[in-house]
Parts: structure tokens; sequence; C-alpha cells
């Protein structure tokens, strides 16, 4: 190996031949564009869209037409009746009590009493499904306008009378939930206040008389208690007193409510909705829903098995019925305990505070009563006419809102417009999810067609070699026939009018101008992989160099595979390299005069078992620089670089070496790893040569595709211009004018 060094160190200093210039990081300039790479990959975009627009048919045939039905309604929100001072219902705001209805309406509740209409129950879109609460909870929405007060009930079902009559049977429902609460709510109201308010005016008139009889007792005191006499502090607290009264009554009329519905949960359940401005809202009854829509589905299966069901199916549903109606009953249970708990603990909470009122009110007035006895006893007495007079104002204006309008104003409820049968399919839209499906097919091919640009990493143009190799471009060679390996060989003899054979010119001349004859005497040719055309292009430049009058010798050092004596038709056992490497043959034995003139060949010879330690040995350097005084030019053809390492030997030795790949064959990264192991050999990589270019490739047209070619004699008159262009290098050529 030093012996190869030391050799390569010479080399390296001499002038004349390319130096390596290493790409530039990010270098972009042989890459193909987005629009190239797309155009190449047309024919996937193309399929891909067709597949995208199939599939999309099939979706379309797929899909069932929908059609969908919108009812109007406008929903008035509940407002307090002027003067009124009672809590606000929750949910009373206008940015979310519409919210609210909308939610109301697609309720299981709601939508449970719409489904016991019996022509609900037979429409062909509800007999058709298993649970047909669930199926109008799925295609039933309610959606409130922007900036109104105007709620859509929208319905969609394959049948245009079946979506038109559910919302209208729903809206019913809603309208006859919310009449029945309403009515439930003014009567119980009523008849709680009304008690109180009696019981309150009894005691406004024991009082009223107690102060009369104080006043004809002593008159000097009432005149001197007029203007009021009452301080500050006793006023406020009576006014609290009054409204911690108030509220005791409220509490105890809604728990008295719901003692007298503990025997009947659904009535209880409507008159905690009616109250809802002044208790908590009951908890989600969502697993009770879910029971009750069992077993109405088990009433309609009994119902349909009542004509011809066993006796057996019939027990196991009424079973299944009784289990059912014993849950609920247990949920309604829990339910009627828990609230009434709710209500007693808050009617317990509300005598506490009007106790603590009371007390603190006696403890005040007993202090105006101890400054002065019969003016504190009657500012007393005015005092408690006062807050009886207050409290009963107060009932009185409740009963009075209530004979009006119920306790709160209550909703009203106007149809705008009632739901219609369709006459159009709202759903699927074919132009839509055919425009859908052509962006994707579209989309879907440009991105496979940048993954697999992505992927295939094969040199695709002479800039983009140019670009990841930092070297030029000597030569592209068509692509030629596979008629043999012969024919190929030697395509620049058989066909020497062909383009094939005017591309080998081009690389010759870059050969002949590229570097000093003194350097360049030597040739070494490799490629990265296999089935590159290096051998190929060996034996064609070889005829080339040799009919332009240069003495040339094509050696065969891929002792492991040879294969130029093949492409000369030579005995396939005769003597070679190996041999006189081996010492069993001389250098004149092994070299073979072809049929061109001025070309030899030294064909591999037989297999020999350490190639590399043949190459790399003195015996190798001799034979070379002998081969030098005899030859002008001496093509050496070996083994590919990226396999073995008989290629990086010969390159340290030999003058230029010239690196081939395969048009669509050869990749980015091999090619950049044999040039990389070339190079840390010091090799001098003088160019790269393209085989197999397709005619209709236009990246590496400007190299070899030409639009005339030269006639039989043009090989001859080809021949004569270049030795003429060689001037004064005609000696060191070799070339006589009987050459040229």
């Amino acid at each position: 190996m030093n012996m190869m060094y030391e050799q390569n160190e010479n080399q390296n200093s001499q002038p004349g031949v390319l130096p390596y210039v290493a790409p530039t990081p990010g270098m972009a300039g042989g890459y193909d564009s987005l629009s190239q790479i797309l155009w190449r990959a047309r024919w996937l975009i193309v399929l891909s869209t067709v597949a995208a627009l199939v599939v999309a048919y099939l979706v379309l045939q797929r899909l069932t037409p929908l059609y969908v039905s919108t009812a109007r309604i406008l929903v008035d929100k509940p407002g307090l009746q002027p003067g009124l001072d009672v809590p606000r219902p929750v949910g009373s705001t206008s940015s979310n009590y519409l919210q609210t209805q909308a939610s109301m309406i697609t309720s299981r509740e709601i939508i449970a009493a719409a489904l016991r209409d019996p022509n609900v129950l037979t429409l062909p879109t509800l007999t058709n499904v298993e649970y047909p609460l669930e199926e109008v909870l799925r295609t039933l929405s309610a959606s409130v306008g922007k900036n109104t007060d105007i709620i859509s009930v929208t319905a969609k079902s394959p049948y245009p009378d079946d979506a038109a009559q559910i919302v209208n049977a729903v809206v019913r429902a809603y309208i006859r939930w919310h009449e029945a609460n309403r009515q439930l709510s003014t009567t119980d109201l009523l008849k709680d206040l009304n008690g109180q308010l009696e019981k309150r005016y009894q005691e406004l008139r024991t009082k009223r008389q107690e102060k009369m009889m104080f006043e004809q007792r002593n008159p000097q005191v009432v005149e001197s208690t007029r203007g009021g006499i009452v301080s500050t502090t006793l006023e406020l607290l009576r006014q609290d007193l009054a409204s911690a009264r108030l509220n005791m009554i409220q509490q105890d009329s809604y728990f008295e409510g719901l003692k007298r519905f503990e025997t009947d949960p659904q009535s209880l359940r409507q008159y905690i909705y009616s109250r809802r401005a002044s208790t908590a809202v009951p908890a989600d009854e969502a697993e009770r829903a879910r029971l009750e829509q069992e077993v109405f589905s088990t009433q309609l299966q009994l119902e349909q098995l009542s004509g011809g069901g066993s006796v057996q199916q019939n027990a196991l549903l009424q079973n299944r019925q009784e289990r059912l109606k014993k849950m609920i009953a247990e949920l309604d249970a829990e339910f009627v305990q828990k609230q009434v708990s709710l209500a007693k603990a808050l009617s317990e909470d509300a005598h506490v505070r009007e106790k603590q009122l009371t007390e603190l009110y006696e403890k005040e007035s007993a202090k105006v009563q101890s400054l002065s006895g019969q003016d504190s006893e009657y500012a007393f007495i005015l005092s408690e006419c006062e807050l009886l007079q207050n409290l009963c104002d107060s009932l009185l204006k409740q009963i009075n809102a209530l004979d009006l309008n119920s306790w709160f104003e209550g909703l009203n409820i106007h149809v705008l417009e009632k739901a219609l049968p369709a006459t159009e399919v709202s759903s699927p839209q074919p132009v839509r999810i055919l425009a859908i499906g052509l962006v994707l097919g579209v989309m879907l091919g440009a991105g496979l067609a940048l993954f697999r640009d992505w992927r295939d990493q094969r040199v695709r143009s002479a800039d983009e070699i140019t670009a990841i190799l930092g070297v030029p471009v000597l030569g592209a060679v068509p692509s030629i026939s596979k008629r043999g390996l012969v024919a190929r060989g030697q395509r620049l003899r058989f066909a020497s009018s062909s383009r094939e054979a005017e591309a080998y010119r081009v690389i010759r001349t870059a050969l002949f101008f590229g570097a000093p004859r003194e350097q360049a005497t030597t040739v070494l040719v490799t490629s990265p992989g296999r089935l590159e055309g290096k051998t190929t292009l060996v034996s064609n430049l070889g005829i080339a160099m040799a009919q332009a009058g240069q003495k040339t010798l094509i050696m065969d050092a891929d002792l492991r595979k040879p294969t130029q004596h093949r492409v000369f038709a030579m005995n396939k056992h005769g003597l070679g390299l190996s041999d006189v490497l081996a010492g069993t043959a001389s250098l004149e034995e092994a070299i073979q005069p072809t049929q061109v003139q001025g070309l030899d060949v030294l064909p591999g010879g037989r297999k020999a078992a350490n190639p590399a330690e043949l190459l790399n040995s003195q015996a190798f350097a001799r034979i070379l620089e002998q081969l030098k005084g005899k030859y002008d030019r001496i093509f050496v053809d070996s083994p590919p670089v990226g396999v073995v390492t008989d290629a990086q030997i010969l390159a340290a030795i030999c003058g230029p070496t010239v690196l081939v790949l395969r048009a669509k064959r050869s990749s980015r990264m091999p090619t950049q790893r044999a040039r990389d192991a070339l190079m840390t050999v010091g090799a001098r990589l003088m160019g790269v040569v393209v085989n197999d270019v397709s005619r209709k490739d236009g990246r590496y047209s400007h190299y070899s595709l030409y639009t005339y070619h030269y006639g039989s004699n043009g090989d001859r008159h080809r021949g004569k211009e270049l030795a003429q262009n060689l001037g004064p290098q005609r000696q060191d050529t070799g070339l006589s004018p009987e050459s040229k």
C-alpha cells in the first residue's frame, strides 16, 4: 500500500486534471422543480383523482337521501309583573334563556310526549327502527336565530312527510308541556298564598283594634308621636323581618305543596319544574328516562306479539316490563325523598332566620319602650301595624299577579311557520361530494408524487449529477438495444453513424482535451455498482481512440468477473492479466489484438483467489509502466467502487478516473459514497459519463443528442479534423498523417 500512496502523491502534484470541487451545502440547482415532479407523476395524479371520484360516486350510491323539514316558533322571554318583588327565574337572562328552551324542545320528556301520538308512531321512519325515541333524538335539532327570539326546529328523514309530522308533533308537545306546568303552578300557589293572606289580615285587624283603643285612652301620646318616633335601627329591622317572614311563608308553601304530592312522583316533578324560581332544579334524570324508554319499547313489542307471539315470549316481556317499572318506582321514591328533605331544610332555615330577626327586633323594641313608657308602647303598636300591612300588601300583589298571568308572566309561544314536507333532497349533495372527491384525489395524487420522488433517490439529469458530485458530465450515451454483448460492446464499430457512436466520440474529445496526454495515458473507468455500463463504455472508447489514430490498450482489471474477452470474442480460457501477475505468462503472450486497427486487449485471465493483493503489488505497477511506453492510451476496466476495494487501488495508481452512471438507475447515495471512496485514496475524478439515456429525455440533450450524424465516411473525416485540432500534440498522441 505504501507504493500506491507514494505514486498517488506524485500524481496529485501534477497540474492539468480538473480538481474535485465539493458541492455547496444546500445546493438545489440540479434538482427538479415541483412542476417537473408533478408532471412526471401526472398519470399517478390522474389515477388517484379517478379513484377518489369513483369512491365519491360509490359513497353517493350508499348514502340514503334525506329530507329536511323546519318549523319556526317565537318564544317570548318571561318577565316580572311591574312592582312584583320576587326572585327572577333561573335561566331567564336574554343570553341563555332561548338556548335553554331549545334544549327543552329536544329533551327526552318532550319527545316522549310527542311519540304518544298514535299517528306519529305509525310513520315509516319510526316503525323501521327498534328505538323510536333514540331515532328522533338523533335526527331532531333546535337552534336559536341570531339576534332574534325565534327557534327553528328541524328534523331529517328519508320520507319528506315523516320529517314534517315529527317536527309539528314535537312543537305541539312542547306547547302542551308549558301550559300544563303553568296551570299546576298557578293553582297550588294561589291556594297557599290565599291561606297566608287571610291569616295575616286577621292579625292586622287585631293589631289595629289595639292601636285604636290605645289612641282613645292616650290622645296626648298620639299627638306627640305623629311625625315618626321609631328609630332608624328599629325601622331597618322591621323591613328585614318583613322580608324574612315573606320568605318563610314561601318556603312553607313549597314544603306543604311537596308533601301533598309525596305519593304522586309525576305530579311532584311538574310542581318542582313550575317552582324553579324558588327552589333548586332537579338533578339529571337520564337513567329514569332511559328506563321509561325501555318500558315503552317493551310495550311496543308486547303489542306486536299480541297477535302471534308465544306464551313464553309474552311472559318474558311482561316480567321485563315489571322489573323496569319497579326500578322506576325506586328511582321515584329516592327522588321524592331527596326533594322533600331539601324543601324541609329550606323551610327550617327560613324559620330560624325569622326567629333570629324577631328576637333582635323585640330586643330593639324593648330598648325603645324603656326610654319612654307610653310613647314607646304606641311606637311599638304602630310598628307592628306597619309590618303586618307591608306583609299583606306583598301577598296581595303576588295573588293579583297569579290571577292575571301566573306568578311569572307565562311563556308566549307563537308558531310562525309550520313544518311542511320537503320537495327536494337536502343530503347528500352530489356536486359537493364529487367536488370534495376531486380535490382529495388531486391532493392524494400530488402527495404520492412527492412521496415517490422523495423515496426515489435516482439521479435524473446532468445538472443534478453536477450538483451532488461537483464534477462535470463528460457525455451521455443514448440507450442501446440489448441485442448481445458483442453488438453493444462494439457499437461504434458496427454502427459508426448512429447516435450512440457520436456520443462516444464526444466523450473521446472530452478525454483528449480534459487533461494533457502525459497525465491521461491510463484512464480508469469504474462505476458505483453493477450493471451501470462501464464495460460497454470502455470497449467503445477504446475503439473510438483507435479510430482517431491512438494506439490503445483495453486492460480488463476486473479479475473477479472479467468481461472484455467476451466483448471482443476472444478465447475464454486464454491468458490474461492475472496470469501475468502470477508469473505464469509474459505480457506479450497475454495481450491480444482485435479486429480494430490500433486496438489491443489485455483480458482479465483466469480467476484469481486474491485480486486486491495482485493489483496492489509491485508487479502490477511495473506492468503499468511497461504498457505506458508502448501505448498512447490505456483504458482500465475495473470492478464497481461500491462492491470491492479493487477500484480504489486502481484509482490511486492510474491517471484520471471516469465514473459511469446509468440514467434512471444510479442512486444519489451510492454515487456520493463512490465519489467519497475515490477521494479518500486521492483519485483524480475527471468527470461522469451517463449511460442508457432515453432518446426522449431532454435533460441530457445538451451533452449527446444531436440533430444530424456523419455518413459512412464521417469517422475518417472526423479523425482527420481531430488530428488537425490537436496541433502541437500530434507527436505526443501518436497520430500519423496516414491515420488522420
